[in-house]
């Protein structure tokens, strides 16, 4: 009969939230970020509410001011509960002629952009709401009184963060960088990037710049004499919610997300969503790696390590010819392709280091006994080696 573990020794738990979200569509790959970071330390849940007394950690979205409303009532009824906000987008100033006008996520001055800027950053004497970037914004302003630790998915994001934090939330710490785990390739994962027909998938948001990519990229193949099918565009897929407020375990609900997304072709396609948007997503390379696909960039930021793994389509016939050529020999693209992710996993692992010694002390401080418990079982680990 095995021995049973001591409750002491027993993992603590971290929970993602993701009730602030109306579903999971796109934080799919956030949450499979959170949990590879934390996973070897802590059992982590996913979770629709936020727990007392534990450690929670929020993907941004706090559009919704009811949410953040019993967000603060929970810190002020069980102030010993801890909250982890980690940012998605991009803080950016709106500025003119060398003045600041307003603060807005993902502001990168095209067209549409400032046409739309009245509309969206403006009171409106009709009483009518911002936009739901806009409110999102303000939402993530209001969300860092109740923060005890920020971090962010992407480098770039980070200076925003910094600057927000430092205006409006002096006491916080520094905030940090997350980056995804992505592991060994599964059997599944390679069987597809050995067996997958040649060809480009295009997953998530087909945005009008997108769509022009997808239509010059077929045209280039079928100007090299490429006559079969080639091209499929993939919107999201709504995944299953996560029932009530009973925590799930993480790694069972992620497999559970992918499972059920077979992709057409060998390469992942992920053009910017518009011409100017200024950096990498490496959000939509991770979903690409996890789904047995190779990944394909129309250009290189070199803002993100992630990219590495990616190759390279920049509308040129002599780069397509290029993507031909490097995985005509599928099991030795496939061989080589673990080991690029072997590299990035490394950084990764480093990088994500002083997140996850942040999350272990604020675990420490959500009840007592929660350092004593940890050096208990850190000392039986190590007297087992």
């Amino acid at each position: 009969m095995p021995t049973p573990v001591a409750p002491e020794a027993m993992p603590e738990e971290i929970f993602i939230v993701v009730g602030n979200h109306r579903s999971l569509v796109g934080i799919t790959e956030i949450i499979h970020t959170i949990y590879g970071s934390l996973a070897e330390e802590f059992s982590v849940k996913v979770t629709r509410t936020i727990e007392p007394n534990r450690v929670n950690i929020v993907i941004d979205e706090f559009s919704s001011r009811s949410w953040v409303a019993s967000l603060a009532t929970i810190k002020q009824m069980f102030p010993a509960t801890k909250v982890v906000v980690v940012a998605t987008e991009f803080i950016t100033p709106v500025s003119m002629f060398g003045r600041r006008l307003t603060t807005a996520l993902n502001f990168f001055g095209g067209a549409t952009e400032w046409m739309n800027l009245p509309r969206s950053f403006l009171p409106s004497p009709l009483g009518r709401k911002p936009s739901y970037m806009r409110r999102r914004y303000l939402g993530l302003v209001k969300a860092l009184a109740y923060c005890d630790l920020l971090a962010a998915v992407h480098p770039q994001i980070l200076p925003g963060l910094v600057r927000l934090a430092q205006r409006t939330a002096p006491g916080l710490p520094v905030p940090l960088l997350l980056y995804p785990r992505i592991g060994p390739l599964s059997a599944l994962q390679k069987e597809r990037i050995v067996n997958l027909p040649f060809g480009f998938t295009m997953t998530g948001t087909r945005t009008s710049y997108r769509q022009k990519i997808a239509d010059r990229l077929v045209g280039t193949f079928q100007a090299d004499g490429w006559s079969g099918p080639i091209y499929r565009h993939a919107p999201f897929q709504r995944p299953a919610a996560v029932a009530g407020s009973d925590a799930a375990a993480a790694q069972a609900f992620l497999e559970q997300q992918y499972a059920t997304s077979a992709p057409d072709y060998l390469f992942n396609i992920n053009p910017p969503q518009t011409a100017n948007w200024p950096h990498s997503s490496p959000m939509r390379l991770l979903r690409a790696i996890i789904l047995g696909q190779v990944p394909v960039v129309t250009r290189r930021f070199h803002d993100h390590p992630l990219e590495d793994a990616a190759l390279l389509w920049d509308e040129k016939r002599e780069t397509a010819g290029q993507l031909v050529a490097e995985v005509r020999d599928r099991r030795a693209w496939t061989t080589k392709y673990a080991k690029l992710l072997e590299t990035y996993d490394r950084t990764a692992a480093i990088t994500n280091a002083p997140f996850v010694s942040a999350v272990a002390a604020l675990a420490d401080k959500t009840h007592s006994g929660g350092s004593a418990r940890r050096a208990r079982s850190k000392a039986g680990n190590a007297s087992a080696n």
